[in-house]
């Protein structure tokens, strides 16, 4: 099986686990790598489940729109690839890797969006040490989200997709 986790946001992308192997690897949204690992997976007929994070509503009208957007058409592209899919909200995932802030935190909500990709990058970076060359900056935050929302899939569906078979 190959999982593949979505983070659709503006520094969004998608990861691939591939299988319990150690074979791994995350790819910027809408890269050309992205799209020729996607062909593959198609045309191998190798069986894969794919989680696209659910946007959040937020107050900026132009930013919500282009979420939506982004989830739509990396939604669609992994549909298209015959990719059994669905979506994961944000606070589902990260409670798997006790990414939060503690109830009463005086943080204003950038410093709050901050802090969590901060968050996010430093378990990623634990998980997946193999790959931490490609989650070396903050504005990496995409691909280690992606990466977490794949090892959430392998860990949370695995059993039921089996048993489905």
């Amino acid at each position: 099986m190959i999982w593949i986790g979505v983070d659709p946001g503006a520094t969004g992308a998608m990861a691939f686990l591939f299988g319990n192997s150690r074979r791994r690897n995350v790819f910027d949204a809408f890269c050309p790598k992205m799209y020729d690992l996607l062909d593959a997976i198609r045309d191998s007929g190798l069986p894969a489940f794919g989680l696209v994070e659910e946007y959040i509503p937020i107050r900026n009208v132009i930013t919500a729109c282009k979420l939506a957007h982004n989830a739509g058409v990396l939604f669609g592209l992994l549909d298209m690839s015959r990719v059994q899919v669905s979506t994961v909200k944000v606070g589902e995932w990260r409670a798997m890797f006790g990414i939060a802030i503690p109830a009463g935190s005086k943080l204003s909500p950038k410093q709050r969006q901050t802090t969590l990709k901060k968050m996010a990058l430093k378990k990623a970076r634990e998980l997946f040490p193999t790959l931490a060359h490609r989650l070396d900056k903050e504005g990496n935050d995409g691909r280690a989200e992606a990466l977490l929302i794949a090892y959430y899939a392998r860990e949370t569906y695995k059993g039921q997709l089996e048993e489905n078979k």
